[in-house]
């Protein structure tokens, strides 16, 4: 049961509201789905979606961007596309992957990470494909040239078409606008 903090309804026919649950979870509903924050009883944070951070300064917008996509891979072939869509421009700085749930039905030795489209730099490899292995680059990636997504690719086996599994990616990047 969710007591309803705020509910609001625009002349454009979108609405929003906002949430807070017995367990402590703040939810915002809205157009494009809901968004939440919760604490866990271990005492961990939890957020589901992207945070935006749009701090203005004289006129200079500056955004810094933390994307976060939660999916099951792809049962059709070796890639799974993750649509992240960072903007043209922007300075991606750090990415952390991991398998959710163990990726099933493969022999595959090698899973890539790589940015597509604009920016192409690989974010790194792993060569287990358990629940709970991860790759975390925290060194600047790279300049996206255009919108840029990432690829997961399963390599080096005679299987590389995974039955089941689901990967966890967070990516943070950092936007800056044109001086008003």
């Amino acid at each position: 049961m969710a007591d309803e903090i705020v509910k609001f309804g625009g002349s454009s026919g979108r609405s929003a509201s906002m949430s807070l649950s017995e367990d402590g979870t703040f939810s915002v509903t809205g157009a494009d789905g809901t968004e939440t924050l919760g604490v866990d009883s271990s005492g961990n944070t939890s957020l589901s979606g992207g945070v935006v951070l749009t701090p203005a300064i004289g006129g200079n917008l500056s955004n810094l961007t933390v994307e976060v996509a939660d999916l099951a891979v792809n049962t059709g072939g070796a890639a799974t596309t993750i649509t992240l869509n960072v903007p043209d421009g922007a300075l991606i700085f750090g990415v952390s992957f991991k398998i959710a749930t163990e990726i099933t039905g493969i022999d595959s030795t090698t899973g890539t990470l790589a940015f597509t489209g604009g920016s192409t730099t690989t974010a790194g490899t792993v060569s287990a494909f358990t629940a709970g292995e991860t790759i975390t680059n925290m060194n600047a990636i790279g300049v996206s040239g255009a919108v840029a997504n990432a690829a997961f690719t399963l390599s080096g086996g005679a299987d590389n078409t995974p039955s089941g599994g689901t990967i966890s990616v967070v990516v943070h990047y950092w936007t800056i606008g044109d001086l008003d």
